[in-house]
């Protein structure tokens, strides 16, 4: 009975260890680092414009759109990467149904519904830019985050 016990010890333990030691997210990568830093950089540059016409600015609202398409696809491609890829939908407009298991458009309040708010009026007032620009900060800091805590191989 003695030599069971220990043997069944043994195989939790190993067993543990093996979980403990499998990495149920992909590993770090430089480049999707530079794109979520770079991308969060020209996402804030872009909302200093939202108190003039969104006219003006149109080129560079689709160049940053551009670069968020960019960090979402590369995300989506990097194996155990599910929680990084949400939070770029999440930055795109998207909110995860629970009820319908999809990701689904939404007015989330986040980077994409703040640029298609600024294209549907035209021009934003400022005075609520501070907190936006914080709340979208947060979003990428999110990922940023995230991907510094990543295992470096």
């Amino acid at each position: 009975m003695q030599i069971d016990s220990r043997l069944k010890y043994w195989v939790i333990a190993v067993g543990f260890i093996a979980l403990v030691g499998c990495p149920t997210i992909s590993p770090y990568d430089q480049r999707s680092y530079e794109l979520a830093t770079a991308t969060k950089a020209q996402a804030l540059a872009v909302l200093d414009n939202v108190g003039s016409p969104y006219s003006a600015h149109a080129s560079e609202v689709e160049a940053l759109k551009l670069e968020v398409e960019k960090a979402y696809e590369y995300a989506k491609g990097q194996p155990k990467n599910e929680v990084v890829v949400g939070m770029w939908a999440e930055i795109r407009g998207y909110v995860y149904s629970f009820e319908k298991k999809e990701w689904q458009v939404n007015d989330n309040g986040n980077l994409y519904s703040t640029l298609n708010l600024w294209k549907r009026e035209g021009v934003l007032n400022v005075g609520f830019l501070p907190e936006k620009k914080k709340q979208i900060a947060a979003s990428f800091n999110q990922v940023i985050a995230l991907e510094s805590a990543k295992i470096k191989q």
